[in-house]
């Protein structure tokens, strides 16, 4: 599930808004995207709405270093990680995982400038690679090919299940602006799984939200919900 408005992906895929709360996510890895801008006081709702799924990823957080990761704790999962963006409470990327999961963090992948998280996930006694990325709209084409590389460090580590989430603001609606993500998905054998708008304006809609998989054969249901926070 990724979204601006709200994005979920429990690994059919759908194509009006998703109701996850009807979905059962107890026999597979089930994970969510926010767009949350701002994420400090909104984590009672935030767990209320989402302490079902396995991973929830987060976006625009706007944190710094006067926010401790111990105050931003969740029940029943593991303690978050988190990329804050430097000498800014703008931007910045949050994660949180069961703690029933194994994982740890892969900063080796996590390339500066970039606000991005990777985890190395075992399931099972098999390896999976997450990674959360967020891209400020006023970015250069500079920072897209930072993103690149950091992706491409991943696809070398030689762990064959990739997924890859987030708001990298191209909108997959325009022609223009999704030929950089088709052509990235080209490049490394990736498959882009939402296909709704994620934000909304009064005037506008866009899909700005993305997950891509390495094996789509693994996605059993992905789509956009409806927002729950203003």
């Amino acid at each position: 599930l990724t979204s601006d408005t709200s994005s979920v992906s429990s690994t059919q895929s759908t194509s009006s808004h998703c109701n996850f709360e009807a979905l059962d996510f107890s026999n597979n890895l089930s994970l969510v995207h926010y767009n949350v801008q701002s994420i400090k006081h909104k984590l009672d709702i935030i767990y209320s709405e989402l302490y079902g799924f396995d991973i929830l990823t987060f976006t625009e957080t706007w944190l710094d270093d006067s926010v401790s990761t111990d105050d931003m704790m969740l029940p029943s999962f593991n303690k978050p990680e988190r990329k804050d963006r430097i000498g800014d409470n703008h931007g910045g990327v949050m994660l949180f995982i069961k703690d029933t999961i194994h994982y740890k963090r892969r900063h080796d992948l996590e390339i500066n400038p970039l606000e991005c998280i990777w985890v190395d996930i075992l399931l099972n006694n098999k390896r999976l690679l997450l990674g959360l990325f967020y891209r400020p709209p006023s970015s250069s084409s500079v920072y897209t090919n930072i993103i690149e590389d950091s992706i491409n460090l991943a696809v070398d580590t030689g762990i064959k299940d990739i997924i890859i989430t987030g708001d990298l603001n191209f909108n997959m609606l325009s022609n223009t602006s999704s030929t950089k993500i088709d052509n990235l998905c080209q490049q490394l054998g990736l498959y882009q799984t939402i296909t709704e708008p994620t934000h909304y304006t009064e005037n506008s809609k866009s899909l700005i939200d993305i997950l891509l998989l390495s094996n789509k054969n693994s996605l059993i249901t992905c789509g956009v919900a409806e927002p729950f926070l203003n």
